[in-house]
């Protein structure tokens, strides 16, 4: 992949990262005000299929980059895996929600907070730059 590339898709994803956090903003204040299972669900789906489209091109275009540059470590292999922790969250979330199970989805939501609050940062600053 070109440098110029890698760079702007890096500029891309990082901003992500912050709209990702302003879309969990809005989610914890629908969970908050205990809105309908169908108002969370609306709010819900496209947040998840959004971090999931962002997780496949970080594993498509980012960490096959960093591998090809042999500046693949432990510690870039731990940021992968904590792909799979959001996608677990994500997954009890989905889950809680059409089983209209308020509970279960607040706890669902506070594991994806804690996944992204861990892994947005590290993967900014132990993966994005290697390739900057």
């Amino acid at each position: 992949m070109e440098l110029g590339t890698i760079g702007e898709l890096i500029k891309k994803l990082v901003a992500e990262h912050r709209d990702f956090s302003s879309q969990t903003e809005r989610l914890d204040r629908s969970l908050r005000e205990s809105q309908t299972f169908h108002q969370l669900s609306e709010i819900f789906t496209p947040l998840k299929e959004a971090l999931i489209d962002h997780m496949l091109v970080e594993e498509t275009e980012i960490f096959p980059e960093v591998s090809a540059r042999g500046l693949f470590s432990e510690r870039v292999s731990e940021i992968m895996q904590q792909h799979l922790d959001i996608t677990a969250a994500l997954d009890r979330m989905k889950f809680a929600i059409h089983g209209k199970n308020l509970g279960a989805a607040g706890e669902a939501f506070n594991e994806l907070l804690s996944a992204m609050k861990i892994h947005f940062p590290a993967e900014e600053s132990e993966v994005f730059s290697l390739l900057s």
